[in-house]
């Protein structure tokens, strides 16, 4: 059986809204998920 893989990325929300940098991080996530 295969071991599973991914990422997990935290975000900030301010008052409700993703942080701008969260946004940049998720992005960042979805290269390393991709690479696994």
């Amino acid at each position: 059986m295969a071991e599973p893989k991914g990422v997990m990325v935290f975000g900030e929300s301010v008052q409700g809204t993703l942080a701008a940098i969260s946004g940049e991080l998720l992005g960042c996530g979805k290269q390393l998920a991709d690479a696994l």
